[in-house]
């Protein structure tokens, strides 16, 4: 059944990301008068030309849907892999799930049929009054709909908007706002002074790394003397990038230089003290290398090659940076709100998808940590 349906809807994308077909399947009873749409005959004697992908409580999505809506959403992406088709096929059958379920408690509030299909058709009118009728077929072309579907899509669309309005206590058809969104000057600050570190431009620096490896230095307590003397002729002058090019584990292509790092978001708890400090040319103590189990690996001298200094925040009376923190808090508020009611209709609603449409749950991530140091600080 997966194979001949597959090869009857002809959706590469749906294609390359279900699960293989089994090696051996009985063959269906041929049927008298069937064929395939090109006029042959159909071996199994069916014709089969679509179906259903998911269903979304009282709402069927078919394989077509799922297709036009899945190239809509990788065009212009490099999709080539099987993981990468999989991944996609998956955000696509989330977010249809998630599109009907929001449409349909849209339909549930009772708004009057008759204004919603009025604002379709306006919306569709100005469309076509401001394309011209081919300029609009092309649109509809390119979107892979038609006048027919392309009109069921704008009054999902709008029950959509309905029902997160709703949820958001927005206005919506002549109702009045039921929710207050007012940010308080008390809220306000507060946002201010948990964000004024990234409210404005932290200072950046660039690292020169010298990485000594214990296994390659015979062991962690001559890796450490071996790293001590180093920082010793480095002090004394040395050229800190041939000490790197004769002696260091990683950067050595780059004579040990890092790119810039903003300094509060270095996650080496060594580095960043080394560099909250430190100015241009200051070499490091010995510091530890760990790697991403927390274990020691080795030991490394550190020179700041570079620093550039950041920007302090606004102060709190500037207008533009009030308005932005309102915008940034309100627009937390309504993330959380939608989620939470997502989380409801989602708990609450009766969900099927075809076998065809993949694993129900994403791949698990892949394991196995490195466990050489990284090649240089890292940022958050």
């Amino acid at each position: 059944m997966n194979r001949a349906l597959l090869g009857l809807l002809s959706v590469p994308l749906l294609a390359a990301a279900a699960p293989p077909a089994p090696a051996t399947r009985p063959e269906a009873p041929r049927k008298s008068g069937t064929a395939r749409p090109n006029g042959e005959d159909d071996a199994a004697g069916w014709s089969l030309l679509d179906g259903v992908a998911i269903q979304a409580d009282d709402r069927a999505v078919t394989f077509s849907q799922v297709q036009t809506f899945l190239e809509r959403q990788v065009k212009g992406q490099a999709v080539s892999t099987q993981a990468q088709r999989q991944e996609q096929l998956q955000k696509a059958r989330d977010a249809m799930v998630l599109q009907s379920l929001e449409s349909q408690a849209g339909q549930s509030l009772g708004v009057d049929k008759a204004q919603v299909d009025h604002v379709v058709d306006r919306s569709m009118a100005d469309l076509r009054r401001d394309r011209g009728l081919t300029g609009f077929q092309d649109y509809l072309a390119e979107k892979g709909e038609n006048g027919l579907t392309y009109g069921e899509q704008q009054t999902r669309d709008l029950y959509r908007e309905l029902w997160e309005r709703k949820e958001l206590g927005e206005p919506a058809l002549g109702e009045r706002s039921t929710r207050d969104d007012f940010v308080r000057p008390s809220a306000l600050y507060t946002a201010y002074a948990v964000n004024k570190d990234a409210l404005g431009q932290p200072d950046q620096v660039r690292f020169q790394l010298l990485d000594l490896l214990s296994r390659a230095a015979g062991g962690d307590e001559a890796c450490r003397e071996r790293a001590q003397e180093l920082r010793g002729e480095a002090v004394s002058g040395e050229d800190f990038g041939k000490l790197v090019l004769a002696n260091g584990a990683t950067l050595r292509e780059n004579l040990g230089v890092t790119d810039f790092y903003p300094v509060p978001y270095l996650t080496d708890e060594d580095l960043r003290n080394f560099a909250q400090s430190a100015e241009a040319d200051d070499i490091s103590p010995v510091l530890p290398i760990h790697d991403e189990r927390g274990r020691l690996v080795g030991y490394r001298v550190v020179r700041l090659d570079a620093r550039q200094a950041g920007t302090p925040a606004p102060p709190f009376t500037d207008r533009d940076l009030q308005e932005g923190l309102r915008r940034r808090l309100r627009g937390t508020w309504q993330d959380r709100r939608l989620g939470e009611a997502r989380d409801d209709l989602r708990s609450n609603a009766y969900i099927w998808t075809s076998p065809l449409l993949g694993s129900q749950e994403p791949p698990a991530p892949g394991t196995g940590a490195a466990e050489s140091p990284s090649a240089g600080p890292q940022g958050r």
